[in-house]
């Protein structure tokens, strides 16, 4: 979903969805790039994060050796390595054996400059 923000009255409104019919895996953690695109984690089996426009329009899809991404965010001096965390609970011993990266950091350099993160604080 997305919301408005009202930073003075600290509160959302307006809450829309902007991604409907992407069957892999479930959202999860989610960054922004320059160009305005958000870039999804898919939990639950997704094993990628995916790249959505402002309109939910699917721009692309990064594969990764993890199959629990949790959350993205674009680090490195100019911003265009994108970095996942993934999970590990609930993954038997086998599964864990046959996929060693699982609740690994995965940092996937991409083409397209991200934003920092704001810094926040209460």
């Amino acid at each position: 979903y997305a919301f408005d923000y009202d930073p003075s009255a600290k509160a959302i409104t307006n809450r829309r969805t902007i991604v409907s019919g992407f069957e892999r895996g479930l959202p999860d953690g989610s960054c922004l790039d320059s160009e305005d695109a958000l870039w999804n984690c898919r939990v639950v089996g997704g094993a990628a994060v995916a790249r959505f426009s402002e309109t939910g329009e699917q721009l692309g899809l990064v594969d990764l050796p993890v199959s629990w991404p949790t959350s993205c965010t674009f680090g490195g001096g100019d911003l265009t390595t994108l970095y996942v965390t993934s999970a590990r609970f609930t993954m038997t011993p086998d599964h864990l054996a046959a996929h060693p990266r699982e609740g690994s950091l995965v940092a996937v350099e991409t083409a397209i400059r991200g934003l920092p993160e704001p810094k926040f604080g209460y």
